[in-house]
């Protein structure tokens, strides 16, 4: 078996949303595969599910990552989106406003340039998130 297939088979274990199961599969690769390539497949499949299947890819981050974990990422992308709306001559409080129980809040032009390059797959998950 070569790395796609076990990075095919991790995603849809993934999508099957059991996580004993995707532990249990990450468990086997390890005694089927060098230590240093588990990681590579892991990743490979989890930026796969976030390209193909943002909802799974959400149940993925809400499963596994701790509640300190999640707010800490959010404050991150908010500040991340902040930057860039601002580098592209966004206003704050104008275009785009930091929402007081966190993330942010933008109009349709800063959305648009936020989503501008991401995949059909994920503008259409953020923007039905948004509706």
């Amino acid at each position: 078996m070569n790395l796609s297939n076990f990075t095919f088979l991790l995603k849809k274990v993934i999508q099957s949303r059991d996580l004993d199961r995707v532990a249990g599969t990450i468990q086997s690769f390890m005694q089927l595969m060098p230590d240093d390539q588990v990681p590579l497949v892991v990743s490979t499949a989890i930026a796969q599910v976030v390209n193909e299947d943002p909802q799974t890819f959400t149940w993925l981050a809400q499963t596994t990552l701790s509640q300190t974990t999640v707010i800490k990422l959010g404050e991150v992308a908010t500040q991340m989106a902040s930057q860039q709306l601002t580098a592209q001559g966004f206003e704050g409080g104008k275009n785009f406003t930091a929402h007081p129980e966190g993330g942010i809040v933008v109009d349709k032009k800063a959305l648009d340039a936020l989503l501008e390059g991401l995949p059909d797959k994920v503008r259409q998950a953020m923007i039905t998130m948004t509706a």
